[in-house]
């Protein structure tokens, strides 16, 4: 969630940069309670913020630093509300009249959501004579749900999708690596619900370490978290990962949603014992340990993180992830994730669509010929 009133995303213009660029090498560690993020910076908040491993204490109390992570390779989105904007072409005054400049032409726009973005431009703009063409704050670019974000000097694997709708690629995109500072974006009142895909299938091992990590700039939205097979169907229970701001009704409505239920004020209480008896709720989002600064925001805010074990999901292994928001009440969870692979378990890569489409297909033909064969025995 962004603390402005309007929140400013940048034109998707310029191409982004390919992650692998030289990075100073400053190691740093962040420290929450749950987990320990340890980092490489580069150009502080606004910069690349590599996930280099993760430490936490397992079952026997011991801590484990850890970096075989699996990364989200696949990504559905299932609803998204659309960006709906509204750009005039010229400049118009109140009467809706065209603006023209000095020398008689129309003033063009261009239209930009970045706070630091649009000053900069006219600025230079102005210092080359350039009066025709002006670039503009557009307050309607944050009417849709997720979008693509990076930090304003951090290398991602393309453009942000700014005031586009993102596609399934460019979200696993920018999810889908170790930059912390390329993450999913989305609007306080956007809904959206998008199955994540890791490239290789999670199975529970017996260390007690977490195997899905979360993180979650501004520390103050909520996010409801599914587990997945291969195929995009939810196996577990739905949690309700709650972050710091609890202080109105926006986490119980949460918690109703995690409850299947619909949300009723005289049965909060209830509810909530409910729902943490049912092991629903996740509520010790902690400080992650250091802030990001993207494209979408003015200034640096803190990054908060969850840890969700398997168990805690009530599954053996799972392909992904289904994580929604429903509107006002999730405040826009601006998202990272990365899972574990377990302990003594070979790597086994998540299976395409397609290909489950085909063993299926091989599946059913070898049925059909074991019948076959019974029957031919029985005769």
């Amino acid at each position: 969630m962004k603390f402005t009133a309007k929140k400013l995303k940048r034109l998707s213009a310029s191409a982004g940069l390919v992650i692998g660029t030289a990075i100073l090498a400053v190691s740093n560690s962040a420290y929450a309670a749950s987990f320990t993020t340890n980092l490489q910076k580069n150009d502080g908040p606004e910069g690349d913020i590599l996930l280099k491993s993760i430490t936490q204490e397992d079952k026997a109390g011991k801590k484990d630093t850890f970096s075989n992570f699996s990364y989200v390779k696949r990504a559905n989105i299932l609803n998204n509300t659309p960006i709906k904007v509204n750009l005039p072409e010229y400049k118009t005054d109140g009467n809706g009249k065209i603006v023209k400049d000095k020398n008689g032409e129309p003033i063009k726009l261009i239209y930009t959501s970045n706070p630091e973005e649009s000053s900069a431009y006219n600025q230079a703009n102005k210092k080359k004579g350039i009066t025709n063409v002006e670039m503009v704050h557009n307050a309607d670019a944050n009417s849709g749900a997720a979008s693509t974000d990076k930090g304003d000097k951090a290398s991602a694997p393309m453009a942000v999708s700014g005031m586009k709708n993102p596609t399934g690629n460019e979200i696993a995109a920018f999810v889908g690596n170790n930059n912390l500072n390329n993450i999913v974006d989305t609007e306080d009142s956007g809904h959206f619900a998008m199955d994540m895909f890791f490239d290789t299938l999670i199975t529970e091992d017996n260390s007690g370490l977490d195997s899905v990590f979360f993180w979650e700039r501004g520390m103050n939205s909520n996010l409801l978290v599914e587990a997945i097979d291969s195929t995009g169907k939810v196996i577990s229970k739905a949690l309700a990962l709650l972050g710091q701001n609890q202080a109105n009704d926006n986490a119980d409505r949460v918690i109703a949603d995690a409850l299947g239920v619909k949300f009723d004020s005289k049965k909060v209480a209830e509810r909530r014992a409910q729902a943490t008896a049912l092991g629903l709720v996740k509520n010790n989002q902690l400080d992650a340990g250091y802030a990001i600064d993207t494209m979408e925001i003015g200034s640096a805010q803190q990054v908060g993180s969850w840890g969700l074990s398997l168990k805690e999901l009530g599954v053996k292994s799972l392909a992904g992830v289904r994580v929604s928001a429903k509107g006002t009440s999730y405040q826009g969870p601006d998202i990272k994730l990365i899972a574990r692979k377990g302990k003594g378990f070979e790597s086994t890569a998540v299976p395409e669509p397609s290909t489950i489409l085909a063993l299926g297909a091989v599946g059913g033909l070898a049925f059909l010929q074991r019948r076959r064969k019974q029957a031919s025995l029985l005769k």
